[in-house]
């Protein structure tokens, strides 16, 4: 009798033991997948810092899953902070070197900044900030032209922003003309000034 009470107990501790596993493995695999659509969420409602500190916990809880700091870097890119955008999508790419669109953000990083300043009316008269412009798109086209697809509708995209930033590039261009032209007229009129004097 005491035999089989004790079989009994046992039979039924394991089988506890094996649905709490079961239920802690499954709660356990949902959460990730959970986290992460939490932080895509984020991102699409254009909560973009909220979307930053999701993507860091799931960074922190997952730190060879390149999603995490893909989606904190697309975050980073629409809140500006350019440069750490980089720093998470060089760790994206480090994991997933494969996947097309973690280089088509890192092109973004330098186009995006370079779009905003080119139709900033301060910057028609620095040269220096049109120059600066200029290598940012062309360093966008460096990463895009590196961009090797199979996937017709990708190579499609990648050569509409390509020729979007060479449009962009030979504005920049224009407008450091015109900066010149309009110097050259000023030089020529203050110089015509001291003719009369």
């Amino acid at each position: 009798m005491n035999k089989r009470r004790v079989i009994i107990i046992v039979i039924v501790f394991a089988v506890i033991g094996g649905l709490c596993s079961g239920f802690w493995w499954y709660t356990h695999r949902n959460s990730r997948a959970k986290l992460l659509a939490r932080a895509e969420l984020a991102f699409r409602a254009g909560k973009y810092d909220r979307a930053i500190v999701l993507a860091n916990r799931y960074i922190e809880k997952y730190p060879n899953d390149w999603r995490g700091y893909f989606i904190k870097a697309r975050s980073m890119i629409r809140t500006g902070q350019y440069d750490n955008a980089r720093v998470a999508l060089k760790k994206a790419h480090a994991l997933k070197a494969s996947e097309v669109s973690i280089l088509l953000e890192m092109a973004k990083s330098y186009s995006l900044p370079a779009q905003r300043k080119l139709t900033n009316r301060n910057v028609a008269n620095r040269s220096d900030l049109l120059k600066k412009i200029i290598e940012q798109f062309q360093k966008a086209n460096e990463i895009l032209l590196s961009i090797k697809t199979a996937n017709k509708a990708q190579s499609l995209d990648i050569q509409e922003k390509i020729g979007l930033n060479y449009q962009n590039i030979s504005i920049a261009w224009q407008m450091i003309g015109q900066k010149l032209q309009k110097d050259i007229q000023v030089a020529e009129a203050a110089g015509g000034n001291k003719q009369w004097n």
